[in-house]
């Protein structure tokens, strides 16, 4: 990846905003270390900002004790394992090959980023509906993210 690239993927990673400079996304560069650091920053990109901030600058735990958070990265494995039992043997014959593939498209559809690693539309539908489902809801409220965002319950109490 050049200079340009990792630059715009990275400004579109934070955003969560799913533009890339290559027509086939970020399969272009058919890099499994591209893929990990995207992944890793589109996962924090899905985390509320304030939590991420606090926990950069003030030194707080909260990020670690947040309901929220785990629920959203407790998803995002839930969602990737499935989907990975999913494709294995189906679509992929190496369990990493479809744990790769399958971690990052869920990571990216549940936070909207809309990168794209590998063509889902050949998945098996059960692996399809997953997708659809962390592209309805998957990442926290507070973030860059789209959907319908995890909130506190905490919060909802207060509605009542």
């Amino acid at each position: 990846m050049n200079f340009f690239d990792a630059i715009t993927h990275s400004f579109v990673t934070i955003a969560t905003g799913g533009f890339s400079t290559k027509n086939i996304s970020i399969a272009h560069f058919n890099s499994v270390p591209i893929e990990i650091v995207i992944f890793v920053f589109m996962i924090l990109s899905g985390i509320h900002f304030g939590l991420l901030f606090s926990t950069i600058f003030e030194g707080s735990k909260k990020i670690f004790k947040s309901t929220v958070v785990r629920y959203y990265v407790l998803a995002i494995v839930i969602g990737a394992v499935l989907t990975t039992f999913c494709l294995y043997g189906d679509q992929y014959n190496n369990c990493f090959e479809a744990l790769r593939y399958a971690a990052f498209l869920i990571t990216s559809i549940g936070t909207s980023t809309g990168f794209a690693t590998t063509d889902n539309s050949v998945w098996p539908a059960l692996a399809q509906i997953l997708v659809i489902f962390f592209a309805l809801q998957c990442a926290c409220a507070g973030s860059t993210s789209g959907g319908i965002k995890v909130g506190s319950p905490d919060k909802l109490k207060n509605l009542q």
